[in-house]
């Protein structure tokens, strides 16, 4: 029996991974730090390991015995009061991760990283060797990228590791920052989301949340050490977005276009109060400078290398558009 070692196992994603490594036969070792989700999944394989990436201690217990790694925690936010903290558990954690794999003698370490270290793109879509001109726009877009050059480091050491690049993730599960496209369509939904940035012409790479988790899979049984892969899916604009929420859903709300320098303008007075006070911020000036870019993004080395695939954002939304209904209805 293959036997690997997931972190982030009880998140957006990670949940989804769980129940597909369960499914393909995989004994699974999750290390957590918030455990409720994953103690409902009642399975002989899995089993749980509470600790912190930011203990070696921690992970080699839950590594002891595994095959692999698929390393998917870590900081996943645009703002946090301690900007430290992305350094510590982002770029510290993963460290640490790669040196308990390098004692233990686990060789194949999937590294979770973000489309966001990928560049924007520009009249093609971007991709693995797209070269990046422009900086990053949050500290865990910068420490993620970081992570990505560890990783390279640590291939020379004798680990084969392969990193994934995740687009816009949406779908079932919680929803929050992690989730946030599904958030949008959920206050969209309720009458309760009225704008659209810019002229809503803004491309980006939506995939729903399923098509992820087969991905880090395919790149753990499939992928080349050293290399990265953009899991990406339908490129979309926000109007178009909204549109296919319509179709779906059957709906149809008033919705405005909001200036990208009104966005601009207002994201740094929460920049400000954030940085002098320490308060969240309802958007950071790094997401009203990410709107003035197109992400559009490719997955074609992805589906040659590994046989990735995705849905088309119609059916992903459909989808989610049912469990969202269902889910409203058992509240």
């Amino acid at each position: 029996m293959k036997k690997v070692l997931l972190t982030g196992g009880s998140g957006f994603i990670g949940l989804h991974l769980v129940d597909m490594l369960l499914g393909q036969g995989y004994r699974v070792h999750a290390l957590y730090r918030k455990s409720e989700k994953l103690e409902s999944i009642k399975n002989e394989n899995l089993f749980l390991f509470k600790g912190s990436l930011e203990s070696k201690e921690d992970i080699a217990r839950a590594a002891i015995g595994c095959d692999s790694i698929i390393h998917l925690a870590g900081v996943a936010k645009q703002w946090a009061k301690d900007p430290e903290l992305f350094n510590r558990v982002n770029i510290g954690g993963s460290t640490n991760l790669f040196d308990i794999a390098l004692e233990l003698g686990i060789k194949r370490v999937v590294n979770t990283s973000t489309a966001g270290t990928i560049p924007p793109s520009t009249d093609k879509p971007s991709d693995e060797n797209t070269p990046r001109e422009i900086d990053y726009f949050f500290e865990y877009e910068a420490s993620k990228a970081a992570v990505e050059k560890i990783a390279l480091d640590y291939c020379e050491k004798g680990l084969e590791i392969i990193t994934v690049n995740p687009c816009r993730v949406y779908g079932p599960g919680e929803i929050g920052e992690s989730n946030s496209t599904v958030l949008m369509m959920d206050k969209y939904l309720k009458g309760n989301w009225k704008f659209i940035p810019g002229s809503g012409d803004q491309y980006g790479s939506f995939v729903f949340v399923e098509d992820v988790a087969k991905g880090m899979i395919l790149a753990l049984e499939e992928g080349k050490s050293g290399q990265r892969y953009i899991l990406g899916g339908e490129n979309a604009n926000y109007n178009q977005f909204f549109a296919i929420i319509d179709k779906v859903a059957g709906v149809h709300f008033k919705i405005y276009h909001i200036p990208l320098g009104m966005i601009a303008f207002v994201a740094k007075i929460f920049g400000f109060l954030a940085d002098t006070f320490g308060m969240k911020p309802l958007i950071m000036p790094g997401v009203a400078r990410k709107l003035f870019y197109n992400w559009k993004a490719s997955s074609q080395k992805a589906e040659r290398e590994l046989g990735y695939q995705y849905r088309s954002l119609e059916q992903g939304l459909k989808e989610t558009y049912i469990w969202l209904k269902n889910k409203d209805k058992a509240i």
